[in-house]
């Protein structure tokens, strides 16, 4: 479980330590590309075992995911996405912690709660999502290095570190994360999610496709594959296309995406604003 505590850490109390980038806008959650070409969260049911998923992208790269348990879109996505984009609206900074160097940041836990539409009676389940979460590794092999500037792997270790400092009043518990530096926002190069789109979508599927999306203006795909890429395990096709994915489709649609099925049965899927291509099915 995540570490509570009555006192500050030796992060804060050393310093203020050096802000890494500008502050966010806290709307935007910057990512960096090659996080989200793989399935980290999971549109199915919740598994407590902890999990080695090995997959191979559609770039013919290999991905190895490590978490303490199977994440999901459901739960784990929104509380990921709204954690780091308070952590990269207060600023990610750098300090030291028993000699070496780190980067941390620090916020009320009450604005997690405010974005996520929880109160403190959740604080335990919270806790435990945030613990999950940060001790998930992530690594990708790629099949061409030269497509990747001479690079032969793009590697994640633990995402953060949580802690939290018990406290009373207006704002009250603190959450302190020791963060990875590959979460510090790049606006330049990085990518971005619509965390209040996310937020306010309500189903497994939905939110996967929406995670799908972040890296691609569109994609084209089988039920089938839609249902590889979006980790489901129910292994009723039929009966997971029209009780799942067409709902979440059309979930989607009222968000400003648009979708359409094409002759060969698959399903093309546009980010909202992108144009529909000839040879397309309205559904």
């Amino acid at each position: 479980m995540m570490k509570s505590h009555t006192d500050e850490s030796s992060l804060t109390s050393s310093g203020e330590g050096r802000l890494l980038h500008e502050p966010t806008d806290g709307k935007r959650v910057w990512m960096p590309h090659p996080l989200l070409q793989s399935t980290i969260f999971a549109a199915t049911r919740p598994d407590h075992t902890s999990q080695r998923i090995e997959r191979i992208n559609a770039f013919g790269d290999k991905i190895r995911i490590d978490s303490p348990r199977l994440l999901t879109t459901g739960t784990d996505l929104p509380v990921f996405l709204s954690t780091l984009a308070l952590a990269q609206k207060n600023g990610i900074r750098e300090g030291t912690l028993g000699g070496n160097t780190v980067c941390f940041t620090q916020f009320p836990i009450a604005g997690l709660y405010e974005l996520l539409g929880v109160d403190r009676r959740n604080r335990a389940w919270l806790t435990q999502a945030l613990y999950d979460i940060g001790r998930t590794s992530f690594l990708i092999t790629y099949r061409d290095p030269e497509k990747h500037r001479g690079r032969y792997k793009w590697e994640a270790g633990q995402f953060w570190i949580p802690s939290l400092t018990v406290g009373q009043g207006r704002n009250g518990s603190t959450l302190q994360l020791q963060i990875s530096r590959f979460l510090v926002p790049k606006p330049d190069v990085y990518l971005y999610a619509q965390l209040e789109l996310v937020n306010a979508l309500e189903t497994d599927v939905a939110k996967g496709i929406f995670w799908v999306l972040i890296c691609r203006e569109s994609l084209r795909a089988s039920p089938g594959e839609w249902q590889s890429l979006l980790g489901s395990n129910d292994r009723k096709l039929r009966q997971w296309r029209v009780k799942s994915f067409l709902p979440a489709l059309e979930e989607l649609a009222t968000m400003g995406f648009s979708w359409r099925e094409c002759e060969d049965g698959a399903v093309v899927v546009h980010r909202p604003g992108k144009k529909q291509k000839q040879g397309e099915l309205m559904s």
